[in-house]
């Protein structure tokens, strides 16, 4: 058959985000960023993470974890990846709760496919309690 496994359908996922990047995802969504509440070091990764709260979204995939780090989240360690140069990088998993209360997983893509592949959870409660996570 043709049928498609979740790993194949989560890899061609973000293979075609980042082949196309946000302008080719229709519709498009702009914030205005400047009265976003985040304590993040950098407004456009604020306005991210803002869209994510508000659009109710349970995971957020980014290369970018280190940006959306905060004080009050809850940091997890996950795996270790190798870049081409040889040099090692600890991935890791974050758990945040935004004012209102709603959970936010932030994850590396890696993260995101190696889960997907091994049929693990990927949702915050679910990951919360494989990671062992107390929030």
């Amino acid at each position: 058959g043709g049928e498609t496994s979740a790993a194949d359908a989560a890899s061609a996922a973000l293979l075609d985000l980042t082949r196309h990047g946000p302008d080719g995802l229709d519709p498009y969504l702009i914030i205005d960023s400047s009265a976003i509440q985040y304590a993040l070091n950098d407004r456009e990764d604020a306005a991210v993470m803002a869209a994510a709260f508000a659009a109710r979204a349970d995971l957020l995939v980014t290369d970018n974890l280190a940006d959306f780090w905060t004080k009050d989240c809850v940091t997890v360690p996950t795996s270790l990846a190798r870049h081409s140069d040889g040099m090692r990088r600890q991935l890791t998993c974050q758990f945040h709760v935004s004012p209102s209360g709603h959970s936010l997983v932030v994850t590396h893509p890696l993260d995101v496919m190696g889960r997907a592949a091994q049929g693990q959870p990927m949702l915050f409660d679910e990951l919360r309690q494989a990671l062992r996570v107390n929030i």
